[in-house]
């Protein structure tokens, strides 16, 4: 963020949350009139888990904020509109199969068959439509397999390390 030129912040800001605001405003008015006869409509927000605290990490502050804001509002109209039969959920989302998770991610890819498929979200996009008396509201959904190894690795060490001071 030191770094970061003042035209990008803003840049950040306005995708990652100013537009979806303006988003928000135009459908609420369709989606609170939907008869009372449909079932509730669903508002999905959701980022990836680079937005997620446990994995933001350094040159990401302005992009993990704009995220965190985006997660703000998602909470705040979840109980502003719950009553006009609309519901908010918030989606964490891993590594999925698709050329952006398989091809173009910035960390070690793991096999394709290992990520999240599309057909699991259409999974949990279903499941939220038909709940008759819950809304799922934060939803986090990872890869079975972990796209950082070394993260094991490091845990690893660090139980080492604590089961060698308790021997001492």
């Amino acid at each position: 963020m030191i770094r970061a030129d003042q035209d990008i912040l803003d840049s950040v800001i306005k995708t990652n949350y100013t537009a979806h605001c303006h988003l928000v405003k135009l459908c609420i008015p369709v989606l609170a009139n939907i008869p009372s006869s449909e079932p509730r409509s669903i508002m999905f927000n959701g980022s990836n888990n680079v937005s997620n605290v446990m994995f933001g990490g350094a040159g990401t502050s302005q992009y993990v904020a704009s995220k965190f804001a985006l997660l703000g509002l998602s909470n705040s109209l979840f109980e502003e509109l719950r009553e006009n039969r609309i519901n908010v959920t918030y989606l964490f989302i891993g590594l999925v199969n698709t050329e952006l998770g398989t091809k173009k991610s910035p960390f070690e890819v793991i096999d394709g068959d290992e990520m999240i498929q599309t057909e699991d979200i259409a999974d949990l996009v279903d499941y939220n439509l038909t709940t008759k008396s819950c809304c799922p509201t934060h939803v986090f959904i990872h890869p079975r397999r972990s796209n950082r190894p070394n993260q094991h690795r490091l845990l690893d060490e660090l139980l080492n390390q604590k089961e060698t001071m308790l021997n001492i």
